[in-house]
């Protein structure tokens, strides 16, 4: 099941950019690793977070050893590829306004693997599923994902234009639901999802949204009434 996501690409990729980045730190370094001994690595990180033990040393003391992780990499081993792995040549990082940059690689490849599944009617599944998603870093979100955008979307604010660039890899617009809080929420952002044929459940506030035509208006004058209780009978005589 782990590999249907975290591909033999994946691993290939992480196993050359460690390279590069221990061949560019010192280029007479012996230093070497290859995709299984990443996939090693990988494994031990996950055992870790599963079986948790105070310290690291501790998965190798000779009190406390775990043999799931001892035999496996040596202690003076793993510390080094925790200093020296890497998922993107920091050469081309200047300039860059992706937050993001040094694991983009690794969230591109999963995010495709995501959305290779067969969709649910929603895109974050009910068994937690997740089909599709952004890394958010406020208003260059987008353009650190080099996600181009229609007039329409570009219209938008930038929380609103995320949805809706979700929403455009729906495989099925019409048979999907999107819920989105207030701080994604906007009318445009209605709007165009209205458009798409696609169903929507969205939190508003005003000065997001504006003022609505033909709702309650938080504005208007309101008499105060004297709290009442009601007992069980009314309450559901009521209902």
């Amino acid at each position: 099941y782990f590999t249907r996501y975290f591909g033999p690409d994946i691993v290939t990729h992480i196993a050359y950019q460690t390279n590069l980045y221990a061949t560019k730190k010192d280029i007479n370094t012996t230093f070497t690793i290859n995709e299984n001994e990443i996939m090693k690595f990988l494994s031990i990180l996950m055992y870790m977070g599963i079986s948790e033990l105070p310290a690291v040393e501790d998965y190798w003391a000779m009190e406390t050893r775990v043999p799931q992780v001892a035999n496996l990499m040596s202690s003076k081993r793993f510390r080094l590829l925790k200093r020296v792995v890497h998922f993107n040549d920091n050469t081309e990082l200047p300039g860059s306004i992706d937050r993001f940059f040094k694991i983009r690689p690794l969230f591109s490849f999963l995010n495709s693997a995501f959305r290779r599944e067969p969709q649910t009617p929603k895109q974050a599944s009910a068994d937690g599923f997740i089909h599709d998603m952004v890394l958010y870093q406020g208003k260059t979100t987008l353009e650190a994902h080099g996600v181009p955008l229609t007039p329409e979307q570009q219209a938008m604010g930038a929380t609103s234009q995320i949805v809706s660039v979700l929403a455009s890899t729906m495989s099925s617009p019409s048979t999907t639901a999107i819920f989105a809080d207030n701080f994604f929420t906007s009318l445009e952002l209605v709007r165009y999802l209205r458009d798409q044929n696609c169903r929507t459940r969205c939190m508003t506030e005003a000065k997001r949204t504006g003022a609505l035509p033909g709702h309650f208006s938080p504005s208007q004058d309101v008499e105060a009434r004297p709290r009442q209780r009601l007992s069980r009978a009314k309450s559901q005589s009521a209902y």
